[in-house]
């Protein structure tokens, strides 16, 4: 166009209004309309935004209730195309923060055009390799950017190890920075060194640094490390026990659940530990190195707790009806209540406590802003 000088000037200027406040505060109305709740149903009704059936993803192949011939159809999905699949349900919230951006910056700063992937990419094959983050938005010089080592990307990079072996179902796997911990419907608790599987010790070697303690003659079925040797184990004898690896023995044991303890969760500061339970209750601790303190109650959920998630002052849960509910343990009120589609198998709460992530058993992942108590994302992952 005329009021481009150049190829480069053009994506300038188009990177610049799309970090414009405009935008920022308009694109959540678009999203709404291709991605969001006015995709279809009674809201994309009142927004005009309604297409032919045969364009939605939910469409059965072949079906042609319209009465056209399948050619018909086709060549509407080819002309047309398709509209993408739904990934919220709620009204997509704008940018919390706008920060300024100057078109030069996509000049001056070659990373501002550098897709995640590759940042990725160039840490998994440079483990070595120490690389700025670009941050959008910022105005920091480059020496004051936070530099991230490839180092920790190292998670992301499969690695075979020695099996883990029981006598019988594992129910539960949890780790720290020294030891990998599970568990299993044999009542015992197994102990395997990581630093085993770090260095490449042969089989044997490993095997004869591994411990196994009986903790129950009931199946076991949750576990939470608190920090290295303590562990909080739930399991079919309805008890929480505060379990020291160490000496090999029980510091601590509550037995105030009515049904079987089936999720267990410890809070990023390590001062708050969660607990629920088939008999439909969420429960809160405060844990020390010998004792656990019954803290607080929580009842809403209908259904046996299949998940937990525990934070500094949010308590996260989900059951096997696909309910999910947080609260606020400070004052015992309810923060979110929703439903997922199928059971819910996992649920988790970010460090800030800002947003809130579930999976359910049919692979659909949601997260959730807990500060406007809406749906961010909905997509599937399985």
């Amino acid at each position: 166009p005329r009021w481009a000088s150049s190829i480069s000037d053009f994506i300038c200027k188009m990177r610049a209004a799309l970090e414009s406040e405009y935008a920022s505060q308009h694109l959540p109305a678009w999203i709404d309309l291709i991605f969001g709740y006015k995709q279809s149903g009674e809201e994309a009704e009142k927004a005009d935004n309604l297409f032919h059936p045969v364009c939605y993803t939910d469409a059965k192949k072949g079906n042609s209730q319209s009465g056209l011939p399948i050619s018909v159809l086709e060549t509407q999905l080819q002309e047309f195309g398709r509209m993408p699949r739904q990934l919220f349900r709620e009204a997509h919230k704008p940018r919390l923060r706008i920060p300024g951006w100057k078109p030069e910056r996509l000049l001056e700063e070659p990373f501002q055009s550098e897709p995640w992937y590759k940042v990725v990419r160039r840490a998994s094959e440079n483990e070595a390799e120490v690389f700025e983050v670009p941050a959008t938005g910022s105005t920091a010089s480059p020496a004051a950017r936070p530099a991230v080592s490839g180092r920790s990307f190292e998670g992301l990079l499969p690695r075979a190890v020695t099996p883990l072996t029981a006598s019988g179902l594992i129910t539960g796997v949890a780790c720290c920075e020294e030891n990998m911990y599970s568990i299993g419907e044999d009542g015992c608790l197994r102990v395997n060194p990581l630093s085993a599987w770090a260095v490449g010790r042969e089989e044997d070697a490993a095997g004869s640094m591994r411990r196994n303690f009986r903790i129950s003659p009931m199946p076991l079925s949750a576990l939470a490390v608190l920090r290295t040797d303590l562990l909080a184990i739930g399991g079919h004898d309805n008890a929480v026990s505060l379990y020291s690896s160490s000496c090999g023995s029980a510091l601590a044991k509550c037995q105030v659940h009515a049904d079987t303890v089936t999720c267990l969760s410890v809070s990023p500061c390590g001062g708050i530990l969660v607990s629920g339970s088939r008999d439909q209750s969420v429960r809160t601790w405060i844990p020390s190195p010998s004792s656990l303190r019954s803290e607080a109650t929580f009842d809403d959920i209908q259904q046996p707790i299949s998940c937990a998630s525990a934070g500094r002052n949010m308590v996260l849960a989900g059951a096997t009806d696909g309910q999910l509910a947080a609260w606020d343990r400070r004052s015992g009120q309810t923060v979110l209540d929703r439903e997922l589609d199928g059971e819910a198998v996992a649920c988790a709460l970010d460090v800030d406590e800002h947003f809130a992530a579930a999976l359910d058993a049919a692979g659909e992942l949601y997260i959730w802003d807990l500060r406007h108590r809406c749906e961010s994302v909905r997509l599937p992952v399985v």
